[in-house]
């Protein structure tokens, strides 16, 4: 028995249009999206949070100084009244229990560091650091000069900085002994700079180490009555302090020309502030510091 099979084809109907028109989403190929684009993207919608954050945090600000300006209006004397109690109890402290710390060591160094306990440990056996008395004096007229001199056995036209002018020396030479004589009197003794000055060779030698440029010249003050004369010898000490004829009236030579001046640019000839430096010996026991502190009031 042969069965008939019979095909039915349907014509699709004019109103329901081509696929596209169906399916208006779908596409033949694939979207392709660069890295630019995403990074594009992303930074806009970045940009709208970071608006939108703004703008809400802005309001909030707005609505709280708002408040805070009108409770101020409505009652001026209640936020007086509050601020100047709370000015007053934290400067209690003032009229209580004040004091000053000056020490930077106390300012800076935690007392239960390493390094401070290290420090008082050496300072324990070995004495604490000098207590530092320090002038640094620069002249009214910063202007250079030039004065021949020999060097390495030839002349040289050389330019020398306003603190080697011949009567800046003199006058800074007659202020450093003014220091140096300097006394504090107490009501059992006078105190000299020499009773409490370092003085590394002492008893063979009393001077103090004052580290100055008249220490080249031990602090002779007829040197500096000739110019090419001093120019000459500061020259030579400021190349070789440690050549014997440039020690300090103390016994010792001069650490460095580098702590005597100061303005200079490659050479020392052209500096133009003048420092000298005198170490005063420091002790653990403050108590022991009195006649230094009496003296450094003068």
């Amino acid at each position: 028995e042969q069965t008939n099979h019979t095909s039915h084809y349907v014509q699709p109907s004019s109103d329901l249009g081509c696929l596209e028109e169906v399916e208006p989403l779908r596409s033949k190929d694939p979207i392709i999206v660069s890295s630019t684009d995403r990074q594009i993207l992303s930074q806009k919608l970045h940009n709208k949070s970071s608006k939108q954050l703004g703008n809400w945090l802005e309001e909030q600000l707005e609505t709280i100084f708002k408040s805070w300006g009108i409770f101020v209006s409505r009652k001026p004397k209640t936020v007086m009244i509050v601020s100047l109690l709370i000015c007053s109890l934290s400067s209690l402290g003032l009229v209580l229990n004040f004091s000053v710390t000056t020490d930077p060591v106390d300012l800076w160094v935690s007392p239960s560091s390493e390094a401070r306990r290290d420090m008082e440990d050496y300072n324990k056996h070995f004495g604490p650091f000098y207590r530092i008395e320090q002038i640094i004096i620069t002249p009214t007229v910063q202007e250079s000069f030039y004065h021949p001199v020999v060097v390495n056995h030839e002349l040289k036209n050389i330019s020398w900085g306003p603190v080697l002018q011949q009567d800046f020396l003199l006058a800074a030479f007659d202020l450093q002994i003014q220091i140096e004589n300097l006394t504090a009197k107490t009501e059992n003794a006078t105190i000299e700079l020499k009773d409490i000055c370092l003085s590394p060779l002492r008893p063979l030698n009393s001077a103090c180490a004052i580290q100055s440029l008249f220490g080249f010249f031990q602090n002779k003050r007829e040197y500096f009555f000739n110019k090419t004369e001093y120019l000459v010898h500061f020259k030579r000490c400021s190349l070789a302090p440690q050549n014997p004829n440039c020690f300090a009236p103390f016994g010792g030579p001069i650490d460095s020309a580098a702590i005597l001046l100061g303005g200079y640019n490659e050479t020392y000839d052209s500096a133009q502030a003048l420092v000298i430096t005198i170490p005063v010996t420091n002790y653990n026991d403050d108590s022991k510091n009195f006649e230094a502190k009496m003296w450094e009031s003068e």
